[in-house]
């Protein structure tokens, strides 16, 4: 009898042992759902948007624990770690379309703006030659952000009334009055991710920033020299999905198709804009939809 009560002892005790170890939840996988919102699809298109966002989550080190497509226009992507999928939920529906854009002086643009045009309601204009505060020469004024959908839809308008001369981007960053920077850009990309061949980032010893460095192939190395050469003393903007990064001055001409960006990111920011570089755009567009 006292065999048998000391072996149920045994077990209870066991089992409050057992039941106070804290278990990773992290052997369980976490999973999110993308809903193509394309209203063509293929399965072609399909497997290589898979590829391409899984490889952006590897390059950042955040490689999924497995990506399928579930069914038609839906693809699941499952991760170890929670954690994991909270670091890297907004890189999953990005369109990772880099493209390079020769931009317009502002005091052309202004020279013919009405002083009604719905452009001035909507945004702080410094006028013509304004000192005060200095202003990027591409930059028309400046605008507040109240939310994400507002500011798409009122770039979309002034692409629509000014498609044919010019192309209006917002900058990604905000500037210290908390304003995003309105830029006035060609209406057409001299370049694109495609013509980069490798890009990679560093950290610079002396001041500590990190850097991203790229190259050009052949023909994006030819085109390259050109425009830099025509664009000295003005700006070139960076733009990733219809979003201006940077707009560094040309300061000469560049040979060799090499090009390096500094000054503005930490060691993620950096990661995440080369894989998103790297590994090419997306050929349809997503949605979380879980």
């Amino acid at each position: 009898m006292k065999t048998i009560l000391y072996i149920l002892t045994a077990i209870m005790i066991s089992g409050i042992l057992i039941s106070a170890i804290p278990f990773n939840k992290n052997n369980k996988n976490v999973c999110i759902s993308l809903k193509c919102t394309d209203a063509i699809i293929s399965e072609t298109l399909m497997e290589e948007s898979a590829k391409i966002i899984e490889n952006r989550l590897k390059d950042i080190g955040h490689k999924p624990s497995q990506v399928t497509i579930a069914e038609e226009g839906l693809i699941e992507i499952c991760f170890k770690n929670e954690n994991d999928l909270i670091k890297v939920s907004h890189l999953l529906t990005l369109k990772g379309k880099f493209e390079f854009y020769e931009t317009i002086d502002r005091n052309n643009v202004l020279k013919n703006l009405k002083k009604d045009d719905k452009l001035f309601s909507a945004l702080n204009i410094p006028e013509e030659n304004s000192e005060k505060p200095k202003l990027s020469n591409s930059v028309l004024g400046y605008y507040s952000e109240n939310t994400i959908s507002e500011s798409s839809e009122f770039i979309e308008s002034l692409n629509k009334e000014f498609s044919e001369e010019i192309k209006f981007a917002l900058s990604k960053f905000e500037g210290k009055e908390k304003n995003l920077s309105l830029y006035i850009l060609k209406p057409t990309a001299f370049l694109d991710g495609n013509s980069i061949s490798n890009v990679r980032s560093d950290k610079d010893k002396e001041t500590g920033e990190y850097f991203i460095s790229m190259n050009f192939d052949d023909e994006g190395t030819k085109k390259w020299a050109e425009i830099t050469r025509k664009n000295i003393g003005k700006e070139i903007a960076m733009v990733l999905d219809d979003q201006v990064y940077f707009a560094p001055i040309v300061m000469a001409e560049i040979k060799g198709g090499k090009s390096m960006i500094s000054g503005i990111f930490s060691k993620d920011e950096a990661s995440v804009l080369i894989a998103l570089i790297k590994n090419g755009e997306l050929p349809l567009e997503f949605k979380i939809i879980k």
